[in-house]
């Protein structure tokens, strides 16, 4: 009997250990199922937060943030309602971050000057609005919470980007005149003026180009709408995606203070009062930033004139090159280390929002110009034949005439209306 009630015992002890090993089963199954399907629901919330935010973050950045927060908002992970921080000072850590992601390289750089991307990160974490996700059965096992977190990143990109961007809101804003071929590859074009004639079409144009959108209206003489791509009026105006682009600083005058002159001449970068005056000779430019005052831009003749890794400010005076053999590329961080090659990426002439002169671009086949072109309040003429006249005009006001090549190598860094966004982590 004594071995009969002590087997009893131990009986009553597995029984007792067995019940605790079921009970700490039951925990993991129930709540690792738990924290399985709120982290899937978290990385829902993470996706449509970056991609609403991503339909905005090239053209309002106020607005990309907003939706993130309202679509994150709207959604439920573990039974709570997922608030993310607006994160406007934009630390690398925060719940939402704008920054420029490279397909090439799966890279995303929040110290992108120039957004393309918006990253989202959702959380049931102590540590953050939500709190961590409680647990039900673990607690028995000493486990009360868990910290569970998804993040998404979702790139405004697509097929088309606005090549030529026109801000002016006046008659005739964009005129394309006589016979040219204006051909912006993948790229569209952009017209914001509201005015019912704010492009002004005639002779036989040839354009190419992705999307051809008019906040306003139209006038065709000489042309028909079946002679050009689609006119889509009455689209929404995209924002100037450059206002907010500083001026750089001055410094002391170079000397001599005027890039001009023949023979052979290599120039440094900085502040010229003078401008470039040029009719011939063979110049080189270091890579850098040069300010130009006097004449700003002048280039013609017989002109040899090699400008890799440059932004030029025009500060005074207008932008007129009429021929020469002449190559600008644009600041390129991976290529130059100079103060202002991430703020002035790509950025290959800017004219100072101050100087309101009128500029003549006369292309010829010896002539190589790649970036971003930005005139914000000047009326710029474009003719000739070119093998690249850039990669993105945005001015005031632009004319092309003529009966020659016009070729813009849109990027897509613009958008244009209805572009897509997707998901790429």
């Amino acid at each position: 009997m004594k071995r009969l009630k002590r087997n009893k015992g131990i009986a009553t002890i597995w029984a007792a250990i067995t019940m605790l090993v079921l009970i700490g089963f039951t925990a993991l199954a129930v709540d690792i199922g738990l924290e399985v399907w709120t982290a899937q629901q978290l990385q829902i919330v993470a996706d449509a937060s970056a991609l609403a935010g991503a339909h905005f973050v090239r053209t309002d950045p106020v607005k990309a943030r907003d939706q993130a927060v309202l679509v994150a908002l709207s959604n439920v992970a573990g039974g709570v309602k997922i608030k993310v921080d607006r994160n406007d000072a934009n630390a690398p850590g925060g719940d939402v971050v704008f920054g420029r992601y490279d397909r090439t390289n799966s890279t995303f750089d929040p110290a992108a000057v120039w957004p393309n991307a918006v990253k989202v990160t959702a959380r049931r974490t102590a540590a953050s609005q939500n709190g961590a996700l409680v647990l039900h059965f673990a607690r028995v096992l000493g486990f009360n919470s868990a910290d569970i977190q998804r993040d998404a990143i979702a790139m405004h990109g697509g097929g088309t980007g606005t090549g030529m961007l026109i801000l002016g809101n006046g008659e005739c804003a964009l005129t394309i005149r006589g016979n040219p071929t204006v051909n912006l590859f993948n790229g569209a074009v952009q017209v914001n003026s509201t005015n019912s004639c704010g492009t002004c079409l005639s002779g036989n144009p040839e354009i190419l180009a992705s999307e051809f959108n008019l906040v306003g209206g139209f006038c065709l003489t000489g042309v028909t709408e079946d002679e050009v791509p689609p006119l889509n009026t009455n689209q929404q105006a995209i924002a100037d995606p450059l206002a907010d682009l500083p001026a750089p600083p001055i410094g002391a005058p170079r000397v001599p203070g005027t890039i001009s002159g023949g023979g052979i001449n290599n120039w440094l970068p900085g502040y010229y009062p003078g401008g470039i005056d040029l009719t011939g000779g063979t110049h080189t430019l270091a890579p850098g930033i040069y300010i130009l005052g006097g004449k700003g831009m002048n280039i013609g003749g017989s002109t040899t004139f090699m400008a890799d890794g440059v932004m030029f400010y025009i500060l005074e005076g207008p932008v007129n090159i009429s021929s020469g053999t002449l190559r600008i590329t644009p600041p390129d961080p991976d290529l130059y280390s100079y103060t202002g090659v991430d703020i002035y990426e790509s950025i290959a002439i800017f004219q100072a929002r101050t100087n309101t002169a009128a500029g003549t671009i006369i292309g010829t086949g010896d002539m190589d110009f790649q970036g971003t072109y930005y005139f914000p309040n000047n009326k710029i003429n474009l003719g000739g034949t070119t093998n690249q006249f850039g990669d993105q005009f945005i001015a005031w006001s632009v004319e092309i005439f003529g009966n020659g090549l016009i070729e813009l190598a849109a990027d897509g860094s613009i958008p244009s209306p209805g572009r897509r966004v997707f998901l790429v982590e």
